[in-house]
C-alpha cells in the first residue's frame, strides 16, 4: 500500500461552522456525497483520509473498504471510542465523569436518581444516540422520559454527578508510533452558554492535555479528537474522545492537522 496522503475529503455541512480553512493546509481537497461517494481532482496513488458524518462514513466503510488496493483511511475507531474503553486507561482524576457508574437506559428510573442531586446522563457509544444530559434533581421522571424517547433501553448508559462547565475545547492528538500520544493543536469550541470560537488554546488546558496525553496510548487510530472542559471551580478534566473522521474541527490550525496526518500515515502504514 502506497504510505502517501495525497487528498483531505470532506463532506460539506457535515460539521458546525467554522471549519479550518483546509484551501492553504498543503493538500488535494476532495468532496465526500452523503451517498458515500467521493470525488475531487486529487492524485489516486496515494491515500485519503475521509470526514463525514457517522453515516456517511458508515457507508463509505461499506462501499469502498476491501475493494481496493489502497483503501480510505477512516479515522473513527467506534469500538475504542467508547467510554468503558478509553476511560479506564486516561490518568485518574483526569476524567470529567469519574466515580460515574454504567446502566441500561431501561433500568434508569426516577426512584434511583430520587435525592442524589442532579445527575449527568450520556450515552457509552461514540456514536451516541442522544447527547449527554442532566437530569434535574425532583424532576427525574419527566427527564428521563425525555432522554428515554431518544434511544431503545438496552442502550448503555454513563450516569455521574452533574457538574458546572464554563468552557468546552477541542485538541486535535496524534499518536506516536514508538507509544504515547501528543496534541497537534487545539481551540475553544463554546460553552453550555454561548458558541464563540477561539484559536488555540489558553496554556493550563494545552498543559493539561499534553501531560494527560504523554502516557495514553490512543483508541486504535493515528489521529483522534480529545475534548476538554474547564469546570466552575478552574479545574480541566477530560470531556471525552471522538474520532477525527467524524469531528468538527472548528478553528484548529488546517496545516498543524494535515503535516501531522501526512507524517502519521507514513509512520503506520508504510
Amino acid at each position: 500500500m502506497t504510505a502517501e496522503l495525497k487528498a483531505w475529503v470532506t463532506q460539506p455541512d457535515a460539521f458546525p461552522p467554522p471549519e479550518p480553512d483546509w484551501a492553504d493546509a498543503g493538500i488535494a481537497l476532495g468532496t465526500l456525497h452523503p451517498n458515500g461517494d467521493a470525488g475531487g481532482d486529487y492524485p489516486l496513488d496515494g491515500r485519503e483520509l475521509y470526514r463525514g458524518t457517522l453515516q456517511t462514513i458508515a457507508r463509505v466503510r461499506r462501499r469502498l473498504c476491501g475493494q481496493r488496493r489502497d483503501e480510505p483511511l477512516i479515522w473513527c475507531d467506534l469500538d475504542r471510542l467508547r467510554c468503558s474503553y478509553y476511560a479506564p486507561r486516561l490518568p485518574p482524576g483526569t476524567w470529567l465523569q469519574e466515580g460515574a457508574y454504567w446502566a441500561p437506559l431501561g433500568l434508569l428510573n426516577d426512584v434511583r436518581f430520587r435525592s442524589r442531586g442532579d445527575r449527568f446522563v450520556r450515552p457509552d457509544a461514540g456514536d451516541k444516540p442522544f447527547t449527554g444530559q442532566v437530569v434535574r434533581s425532583g424532576y427525574e421522571a419527566g427527564d428521563l422520559e425525555i432522554i428515554r424517547r431518544q434511544a431503545p433501553p438496552e442502550t448503555l448508559c454513563v450516569v455521574a454527578d452533574a457538574q458546572e462547565v464554563t468552557d468546552e475545547y477541542r485538541a486535535v492528538v496524534r499518536e506516536r508510533i514508538d507509544g504515547g500520544c501528543e496534541v497537534v493543536t487545539g481551540c475553544r469550541y463554546g460553552s453550555p452558554t454561548d458558541d464563540d470560537v477561539e484559536a488555540g488554546l489558553p496554556d493550563d488546558v494545552a498543559d493539561f492535555l499534553r501531560d494527560v496525553m504523554e502516557g495514553f496510548h490512543g483508541v486504535g487510530d493515528p489521529m483522534f479528537v480529545a475534548d476538554a472542559a474547564r469546570l466552575a471551580d478552574g479545574r480541566v478534566k477530560v470531556l471525552e474522545l471522538n474520532g477525527l473522521s467524524t469531528s468538527g474541527l472548528y478553528a484548529c490550525d488546517a496545516r498543524a492537522i494535515v503535516d501531522a496526518a501526512k507524517a502519521a500515515v507514513r509512520d503506520w502504514y508504510a
